[in-house]
């Protein structure tokens, strides 16, 4: 059973770095490593292929598996003596490496594009997913049903103004059906979105992208305002610019503005999740010479 497991493990690892439509850059490549690592997992998942692989190498197992017979794998230098292993799969090639990862991951092809082009397509989505039993069949294994496949996660990024305001993304998944995620106004990075597709559950995690002078802090916005200790002594009056386009004047005049101090200015932050409310604007003073 953990040999079993272990193989497995091995072959999603490198099936997911080698599968074509992960790699465009390097088609050709990519195609001859993905269907080595299919013939690698049909052989070693097989305890007679395993056998035979282990005792008289990759050529001679071929040649059987092709149907070529005992006497042209003596030719090769294979099995001595004319011996002959008989099994269910004599006669048949490797599976197609496609079915093979499609018995495992419910597709052929996990990898849609983002629909809108934030960002291209799945990365590693099913790196540390379960994996189901696959059909044996062609060795004479008894075939067992697939478990039903972990989640997969995928991230989807929005700016700082798209959470403000909220914002539509539509991506492929997997059978190239397009879905719509309506972000709401004041959504928080790590909020989840989930579909079924073909039994298989894909959520959706929200990032968030950097903004230029913004950080979020909750429901907040912090901005560092950089003065001069002749400014911070006599008072400036502020000028910023809000993510809805819309400015927030004020004045320091009056305040005692010192290295890390902080103004709040209260509802000039980000939207609070079911309700008009909003956060604060928090302006951070930072003096210089």
């Amino acid at each position: 059973e953990d040999d079993e497991n272990t193989i497995k493990k091995a072959y999603k690892k490198m099936a997911l770095k080698w599968h074509p439509d992960r790699n465009p850059n390097n088609k050709a490549m990519a195609d001859k490593k993905f269907k080595e690592v299919s013939e690698a997992y049909e052989v070693l998942s097989n305890k007679q292929s395993k056998e035979i692989y282990d005792k008289y190498g990759e050529q001679v197992l071929k040649q059987q598996m092709n149907g070529e017979g005992a006497e042209a794998a003596g030719a090769a230098g294979g099995m001595p003596g004319g011996v002959h292993f008989s099994f269910s799969g004599n006669g048949v090639p490797f599976s197609d490496p496609n079915d093979i990862f499609r018995q495992f991951f419910g597709s052929s092809s996990p990898f849609g594009s983002d629909f809108m082009g934030f960002g291209g397509g799945f990365s590693d989505p099913f790196e540390g997913s379960g994996m189901g039993s696959r059909s044996h069949g062609r060795f004479g294994h008894r075939r067992r049903q697939a478990a039903p496949p972990e989640p997969v996660e995928q991230k989807f990024y929005c700016t700082l103004e798209e959470l403000f305001r909220g914002c539509q993304k539509k991506f492929k998944i997997l059978s190239s059906r397009v879905v719509t995620i309506d972000v709401k106004p004041g959504w928080k990075a790590g909020t989840k979105v989930s579909f079924n597709e073909q039994g298989q559950t894909i959520k959706f995690v929200l990032c968030e992208h950097p903004h230029k002078w913004f950080v979020r802090d909750g429901d907040d916005l912090r901005w560092k305002c950089k003065l001069t200790r002749q400014q911070a002594k006599r008072g400036v009056q502020l000028t910023i610019p809000m993510l809805d386009g819309t400015e927030v004047k004020w004045s320091t005049k009056g305040d005692q503005v010192y290295h890390g101090s902080c103004i709040a200015i209260a509802s000039h932050g980000m939207p609070i999740k079911g309700g008009p409310a909003r956060g604060n604007l928090i302006v951070e003073f930072a003096l210089t010479d």
